[in-house]
């Protein structure tokens, strides 16, 4: 019996940052093995340091900034599907269907389906964009099942 195993999906080659930070340490190895105590050979290693902690530095305050741009990105995007899904629930909410027979309990059916998959969703994305999304949309939530269950009543 053949068994498949998956492997972890990880970047083929080095981040551009890794591989400029391994030319800097080269260097500065390379400074440290032909190692001499003249001021210009000292020099020339703390020239190499600064040089590989700026670059550790700049690499790091790079991937910050594209990571909190992304971020924001990821922010508005999910503020503007809470949005909809809020405009799907109330068109869903103010739409009036005949409860009369067959037709009735299932359109009935799937209104609760369509409640349940949207309440769903917007706890996915409010957990995915962190507690500021969530609170405000607790609070609404609170409001639509308030307001839906007066409907029903």
């Amino acid at each position: 019996m053949a068994y498949h195993s998956r492997s972890n999906s990880l970047p083929s080659r080095q981040h551009p940052i890794n591989s400029q930070i391994d030319k800097n340490l080269s260097r500065l190895r390379a400074t440290e093995a032909a190692s001499t105590s003249s001021s210009s050979s000292v020099g020339h290693k703390l020239n190499g340091l600064q040089d590989l902690r700026r670059g550790a530095e700049m690499g790091l305050v790079n991937e910050v900034r594209k990571y909190l741009i992304c971020r924001k990105a990821m922010k508005k995007a999910i503020r503007k599907a809470l949005k909809n899904l809020k405009q799907m629930e109330t068109k869903f909410n103010t739409c009036s269907f005949n409860k009369d027979g067959e037709n009735g309990t299932v359109i009935s059916i799937l209104r609760e389906v369509e409640a349940v998959t949207i309440s769903v969703l917007e706890s996915l994305l409010s957990f995915i964009s962190g507690p500021e999304a969530e609170s405000k949309l607790s609070r609404w939530s609170l409001v639509s099942k308030f307001m839906h269950q007066k409907s029903n009543v």
